[in-house]
């Protein structure tokens, strides 16, 4: 349980600062987690350091109270016009719901972005990750929970690179990242 002095404000300068960093870490590296500051919902720190009053966010299951929104400062979004979108990882029905905007040849980073809250303890999945930022070997990557109709819907969002989304995975204080460069195999496969 957090106490008081183990909160962070997650407009907090310095904690966007750290999370941001978290993040490039993991969207350089796809499939390797990397640690978030604790403290504060992980999918709170994530949209403040990533949105603006420009970059607004939909929240398709209401996991943002009011307080955090204000902290935020992003507006709340049509899932159609986000440039980011936060939902469930291991739930087929909200991939299913989804229709991202992939971006134009001319403006392909005007795409969305999934931020996907995965359950700690979820069923293991391993895929085999090969693209920019994976060693020559390939990265093992544990979805642990991440719905399979989710990288279902993502093989058909990406197929038309440029054009696609990227995925941000979160399990419970850490981050990983799937971005669109990144081609998914099972861990069978070679």
């Amino acid at each position: 349980m957090n106490t008081v002095k183990d909160k962070v404000c997650i407009d907090d300068p310095d904690v966007q600062q750290r999370v941001f960093k978290s993040l490039m870490q993991a969207m350089s590296r796809p499939g390797i987690w990397q640690a978030l500051p604790t403290g504060a919902e992980p999918f709170a720190l994530l949209l403040a350091a990533l949105c603006d009053p420009a970059a607004g966010y939909a929240d398709t299951e209401n996991r943002v109270d009011v307080r955090t929104r204000l902290h935020i400062g992003a507006p709340i979004v049509d899932e159609t016009g986000a440039a980011f979108v936060l939902a469930a990882g291991n739930d087929n029905a909200a991939s299913d719901r989804q229709s991202p905007h992939l971006g134009t040849l001319d403006d392909p980073h005007l795409s969305t972005t999934f931020i996907l809250v995965i359950p700690e303890g979820g069923k293991s999945d391993s895929l085999r990750l090969e693209g920019p930022g994976v060693s020559p070997e390939g990265v093992v990557f544990d979805t642990g929970g991440l719905h399979p109709t989710w990288l279902e819907r993502r093989e058909v969002w990406v197929r038309n690179f440029p054009l696609g989304v990227d995925f941000i995975l979160i399990k419970g204080a850490s981050v990983a990242a799937l971005p669109r460069t990144t081609r998914i195999l099972k861990e069978d496969s070679q």
